[in-house]
């Protein structure tokens, strides 16, 4: 559903966190309008509330009071899982300079963290945000030792300076996994990561969707299928209706695949929580999702 184009707008000024405008603050007495239904005068004051809440719920009707709160489950994502050799996987929030904070204030990676542990026996230890302020914290990508896996999320352009790249470099020649991710599903992050790969002499190719992270038949292990009856969020759910898998590439280093990229949200959508335009998964889909991630990097040596 389209936004109200507006020929007039009220002097409005946000706070986003990477995901979300989540805080507006206007200077414009806007509810004074409404309130007096100043429609004749003051129209676009009410094209823009229109707009807020379409923003706010991503276009979705309102809830019904009695609505349930939280995620819709259902029965799709029910197969037992079984990790790989590794119960415990250290991973770290990598700091760049394209909002690598973004997403991290809600939270998600400790619902993950929950999910993956009922459901697979796998501990998630992870390195996050030491907010406030959410600036704060993060792993530089040349001090990722120690860490199974470097978890390098963003919604903004970014470049490594060549100390950088060097660090990654080698914590990847020493085992180190790659878990990459565009949060909300941002154009400029996927860009980024397409130009940071080709710099740094790796390659992005599309798992097909008899890779082991897509059926869940990994050695050893054992994930969700991927590969069929995976559902989108709002703004994804026309046009994935043909292509109901998920989106993961490979991130290869010559022959080695060294880590995975979603140019879609996972983490975020594990919450179920409305973002407009965010292009990710369903909640129990991105659960799935991140799951088979964390069991695939339990199966590394």
């Amino acid at each position: 559903m389209d936004p109200n184009p507006l020929k007039q707008r009220p002097e409005v000024m946000g706070i986003s966190d990477g995901v979300r405008t989540s805080v507006f603050y206007s200077s414009d007495d806007v509810s004074c309008f409404w309130q007096t239904r100043g429609l004749a005068t003051r129209d676009y004051l009410f094209k823009w509330g229109i707009n807020l809440h379409k923003y706010a719920t991503d276009g979705a009707p309102l809830q019904s009071k009695l609505a349930r709160r939280g995620p819709e489950k259902t029965d799709r994502y029910k197969a037992p899982l079984r990790a790989g050799p590794k119960t415990t996987l250290k991973i770290a929030r990598v700091r760049h300079t394209g909002n690598w904070e973004a997403g991290a204030n809600y939270g998600g990676f400790k619902d993950l963290a929950a999910a993956v542990k009922a459901k697979a026996g796998i501990a998630l230890e992870f390195a996050d945000r030491q907010g406030p302020p959410a600036t704060e914290g993060g792993v530089t990508p040349d001090a990722l030792k120690g860490y199974d896996v470097a978890y390098f999320a963003g919604s903004g352009d970014f470049a490594l300076t060549p100390e950088e790249q060097q660090g990654l470099k080698a914590y990847v020649e020493k085992g180190g996994a790659l878990w990459f991710e565009s949060v909300t599903g941002a154009a400029p992050f996927d860009q980024a990561v397409n130009r940071m790969a080709k710099d740094m002499g790796w390659s992005l190719r599309l798992l097909p969707k008899d890779h082991p992270l897509m059926t869940g038949r990994m050695e050893g292990a054992t994930g969700y299928n991927l590969a069929a009856g995976v559902q989108f969020r709002q703004v994804l759910r026309i046009t994935r209706l043909p292509r109901q898998f998920a989106d993961l590439y490979g991130v290869y280093s010559g022959d080695k695949m060294i880590g995975v990229y979603s140019p879609l949200d996972v983490v975020f959508s594990t919450l179920g929580l409305d973002a407009y335009q965010c292009k990710g998964y369903k909640a129990e889909d991105a659960e799935a999702v991140g799951a088979n991630l964390a069991i695939y990097f339990s199966t590394l040596k």
